[in-house]
């Protein structure tokens, strides 16, 4: 269950502590839940639509279970190396993943945003897979997590930006599940 300003699920309760509401996105795909899912924790499947498109996937290790991780890195146009990590909350095959994601370093380790040091350090992911005659809609519900007020603000400032970055991703993962 999703509320503004906190995101609760059957046995956890998030507070936001928000001043905003959470990022909400949501997308239909001309495909099944199932194989959405799949497309969510298959490593071999994610890395072939997640991230920025001009960056190229480097590797990625994944345990897929709550308190597991997906800890993965891409290499940008610039040959920098970017760490990202995922925490999973919770995972309900077809339905449902609750994760934290955050940059990270190499060893898993969360870190600041590389160029935007006041972006918060964490941000809660609730994804929901739900049957409609189409296909499967995908929502997807992002909050920061255990954040400053600065970093709430700066969230705030930049869920445009973010939203956008999604909708190219949701275009990338139409076309690979196509």
């Amino acid at each position: 269950m999703v509320r503004k300003g906190k995101i609760m699920t059957a046995k956890n309760e998030f507070p936001a502590g928000s001043p905003v509401a959470e990022l909400h996105i949501t997308r239909i795909f001309d495909s099944s839940r199932e194989a959405l899912f799949k497309a969510w924790t298959d490593p071999e499947q994610l890395k072939r639509w997640w991230g920025p498109g001009d960056f190229r996937w480097m590797g990625c290790r994944m345990q897929l279970y709550p308190g597991g991780f997906f800890h993965y890195c891409m290499r940008s146009p610039e040959g920098i190396d970017m760490w990202g990590r995922f925490v999973y909350l919770e995972v309900r095959p077809s339905e449902r993943l609750i994760f934290i994601n955050s940059f990270s370093d190499e060893d898993g380790n969360p870190v600041k945003h590389p160029l935007m040091p006041d972006w918060p350090l964490e941000i809660l992911n609730v994804l929901t897979f739900t049957d409609n005659r189409f296909g499967t809609t995908m929502d997807l519900y992002c909050i920061p997590h255990s954040a400053s007020g600065r970093e709430w603000r700066n969230f705030e400032a930049g869920m445009e930006s973010v939203r956008l970055g999604f909708a190219a991703t949701w275009e990338r993962l139409a076309a690979f599940l196509k």
